[in-house]
């Protein structure tokens, strides 16, 4: 074999790992960016829905929890894609645990303003409101940290 054709081998092997570790590199950094604006994205939800809640009038708690069902169950379902083992579930849990919340949240509405004179009295932020904001706080955890835990009772 002459020198040449060694030197032709050597070239076209160094440019064939070249283009290998260029494609691993795409690929990841294509992944990974992938998978952070689908969290965003499930973050934007979130403050939305944050923001809707510190201006709704306090009355009309039940109605904006009814109305965020739906939005929160898209957005959920949207970013368990882009989420690891750990944070899927706990994710799954608190939405699951969110949605249970309905009946223990309003009760009826003589049920509300007696949860609302005791947590004044007490100085407990335990409301209604407060428990849903609560709640936004749960979501945003999930997808924010590695090992989330999302169930600490907060409430």
């Amino acid at each position: 074999m002459s020198l040449a054709t060694i030197s032709f081998f050597s070239q076209l092997l160094g440019a064939f790992i070249s283009g290998a570790i260029g494609i691993f590199a795409g690929f990841g950094i294509f992944w990974f960016k992938r998978r952070q604006d689908g969290k965003d994205a499930f973050l934007l939800v979130t403050a939305d829905q944050k923001a809707k809640l510190a201006v709704t009038n306090k009355g009309k708690l039940d109605e904006f929890y009814q109305l965020s069902i739906p939005i929160m169950s898209q957005a959920v379902y949207r970013a368990l894609q882009f989420l690891n083992n750990n944070q899927r579930r706990a994710l799954v849990a608190v939405w699951n645990e969110y949605q249970s919340q309905g009946k223990n949240l309003f009760g009826s509405r003589e049920e509300f303003v007696n949860v609302a004179i005791e947590s004044m009295v007490e100085g407990n932020l335990g409301t209604p409101w407060k428990r849903l904001e609560d709640f936004f706080e749960k979501f945003d955890e999930c997808i924010q940290t590695r090992k989330p835990n999302p169930i600490s009772n907060k409430n």
